[in-house]
């Protein structure tokens, strides 16, 4: 079926390609309900007016946010850290949820800054994580392709909120947000074996330039400290 929709896909890069599609669909599964239905909750309790105010806040958590991802991004592997932003995402929106029942001041202000930081430090460190394990001429066939994945869980997400609308009111549907975010975690967990079979790349690219550098043939080896002895010779 794959091979069929995306003649692009080689057969050892099947399952790698599979994983990181639906990895793509999830978060913008949960990004579009998230998108949509903070910004309907907020036009709804505080009117047009309140974008300009929302914007502001969004920025500033942001920027605050990404700092402080950019400070832990190091420490941990991509997949786990990975799976600890999610935890992280999902808790806040849970809180965030449960001000809502409480009718907590500001907390409208507050689902769109999360909608916004988690869109920035989720797509930044999906991209970065899938580049683990693709090299550079693999990535300009499919990376491509996992546009498709995003595309496809915005119009799911989309459908998904206007078919629910009817029955449902916009604060319950807003626990589908973190919903699809765990459903993103659950498929990083589960697929840690096969991660760590497939990649990450750099491991790779270590092993064939250690290989290389013990490969290299004796005869060079001389001339190199023939040609060092001659431009540096031995003091008398």
């Amino acid at each position: 079926m794959i091979k069929w929709l995306f003649p692009q896909v080689r057969a050892p890069e099947m399952a790698r390609f599979a994983f990181f599609l639906l990895l793509s669909l999830l978060l913008n599964l949960a990004q579009t309900v998230g998108l949509v239905l903070s910004e309907s909750l907020l036009l709804a309790h505080h009117g047009p007016a309140a974008l300009p105010l929302s914007f502001i806040i969004a920025a500033v958590t942001t920027v605050l946010g990404s700092l402080l991802y950019a400070l832990g991004v190091h420490r941990a592997k991509n997949d786990r850290y990975f799976i600890r932003l999610l935890l992280g995402l999902v808790l806040l929106l849970l809180g965030a949820w449960m001000g809502l029942e409480e009718q907590l001041p500001g907390v409208y202000f507050a689902l769109v800054a999360l909608f916004y930081l988690s869109q920035c430090i989720l797509t930044n460190h999906y991209w970065t994580f899938t580049g683990d394990f693709f090299d550079t001429l693999a990535s300009k066939r499919l990376f491509p392709l996992f546009v498709v994945g995003a595309s496809l869980g915005g119009m799911m997400g989309a459908f998904l909120v206007s078919a629910l609308g009817p029955f449902l009111r916009s604060e319950t549907q807003l626990l589908l947000w973190p919903a699809f975010l765990c459903l993103a975690m659950l498929l990083l967990r589960v697929s840690r074996r096969l991660l760590r079979r497939w990649g990450p790349l750099e491991l790779e690219e270590a092993d064939e330039t250690a290989l290389t550098r013990c490969a290299t043939p004796p005869i060079i080896c001389a001339n190199r400290v023939w040609v060092s002895s001659w431009w540096f010779p031995a003091p008398a």
